[in-house]
């Protein structure tokens, strides 16, 4: 090979060998400007730091639950309930009890030495009180808002400190939710993750709305973590809320003062309007009356398969609605009912009447039974009056009534003469079919 040639190879050689270094190098510094190296993280002990300081602050709050306990506790007494059964599907305020026939752990909150007030549903009776043999009374009742005063065995009572409503919970902040177990009162943190006010018809304050985070029972009373009461839980149209705490102290004035509140009725029980009976009726929104009281206010004016669409002027949008504006308005009040009829509406005039189930859910004025005559059979029962005698005994529509007493297939008039003949703290028996199956109650008067 000549000299040239040597020359030749060994310079093509040398600019091929510098080709591909220069190209590892662009690749290579392509590569740092599309992959960047990762930013130190910071020293390897800031994790297990962060993990400690979480462990600590949830330390922290149960230690704020546990300090908490020697306030609140004190206040709260717990109530052994049987929560009944909703006894009209169509009723106004009807609390979904469980379907499990079990008792129920309620708080109350003592508000005198002898006294205490608790959120029960409609129905409820109450059956002990964890710690003590007395069975606990109720005095008297809010029947519109479910809020009961009731008489409890005598103690001391701590000085409750009520968190003003005109200083707003900030959130989102932890409280304390007061519950009832078989062993007494309890707390546990409870987060709310915000609280905007809502507007229940049952109210004259804005309540304040729980969201999904708001998981206590309803009728648990809500302290702030310094042991200010915050609040009860109750149940809204829109789901579970915290009545602020100087409006639930007027209701425990008002009940103390006054005896239980007196409820308006007009007679009628209302149920929702459904896209079938919308189309039967020709209304567009309202509800449908699906029984009228024969001795009631209304029952010249109103009909079954009525649509009432506005009382009053104002719209009605769900049968619970409508059956809180009519309980919360004075016996005497005139009112005046717009209606759908056969496609056609029309306005009547009716008159307030005071609820016939008596407001107190411990000694009820009445018997709370609407009834038919079944001939040959008994008495049909159409309709039972919330936190009435019938209530409490756990009749129901539909029942049919067999034998009262002594009586054997009664009419409606015997029921209720040897019911108000009775002498008071007396219990009836009742015979009573229900679906083909037949029962025994024990009707107190």
């Amino acid at each position: 090979m000549s000299r040239l040639s040597f020359q030749r190879v060994t310079r093509e050689t040398r600019l091929l060998a510098t080709t591909l270094v220069v190209s590892i190098v662009v690749l290579f510094l392509l590569a740092r400007f599309r992959y960047p190296a990762p930013e130190p993280t910071g020293d390897a002990t800031t994790q297990p730091l962060a993990r400690l300081a979480a462990t600590a602050s949830y330390e922290e709050l149960a230690n704020a639950i546990e300090r908490l306990g020697p306030r609140a506790l004190p206040l709260l007494v717990t109530l052994r309930v049987d929560p009944g059964e909703t006894r009209d599907d169509f009723e106004p305020f009807a609390w979904r009890a469980p379907a499990v026939d079990l008792p129920r752990f309620v708080p109350a909150l003592r508000v005198r030495d002898d006294r205490a007030i608790a959120v029960l549903p409609p129905g409820a009776r109450v059956q002990g009180m964890i710690g003590s043999r007395e069975v606990p009374t109720i005095v008297s009742t809010d029947a519109i808002r479910g809020v009961v005063l009731l008489e409890v065995a005598k103690q001391s009572a701590a000085v409750i400190s009520v968190w003003d409503s005109g200083a707003p919970l900030d959130t989102p902040r932890y409280v304390a939710a007061a519950e009832g177990t078989r062993g007494g009162p309890t707390l546990r943190p409870l987060f709310l993750g915000r609280t905007d006010p809502v507007r229940d018809l049952r109210w004259n304050t804005a309540l304040l709305a729980l969201g999904g985070a708001g998981a206590a029972p309803i009728g648990s009373f809500v302290f702030a973590l310094d042991g200010r009461l915050a609040g009860a839980i109750v149940d809204t149209e829109g789901g579970a809320a915290i009545l602020p705490a100087d409006a639930l102290m007027r209701v425990s004035d008002q009940l103390a003062e006054g005896g239980s509140l007196t409820t308006g009725d007009l007679g009628l029980t209302a149920q929702v309007l459904t896209p079938a009976l919308a189309m039967a009726t020709g209304a567009r929104s309202g509800v449908v009356i699906a029984f009228v009281d024969p001795t009631g206010p209304t029952a010249k004016t109103v009909r079954v398969g009525d649509v009432v669409w506005a009382i009053r002027g104002e719209t009605v949008y769900s049968a619970d609605g409508f059956g809180t504006r009519v309980a919360r308005m004075r016996p005497g009040t005139p009112v005046k009912l717009s209606l759908m009829r056969g496609g056609r509406k029309l306005e009547v005039d009716a008159t307030v009447r005071a609820h016939e189930g008596g407001a107190s859910a411990a000694a009820p004025a009445g018997l709370g039974l609407v009834m038919r005559q079944a001939d040959g059979l008994g008495a049909e029962v159409m309709r039972v009056l919330p936190r009435s005698a019938a209530a409490y005994a756990g009749l129901a529509p539909g029942d049919l009534i067999t034998q009262m007493d002594s009586e054997s297939v009664p009419t409606p008039s015997t029921v209720q003469r040897l019911y108000g003949q009775a002498k008071p703290g007396r219990l009836l028996i009742v015979g009573v079919e229900r679906r083909g199956k037949f029962m025994v109650l024990a009707l107190a008067k």
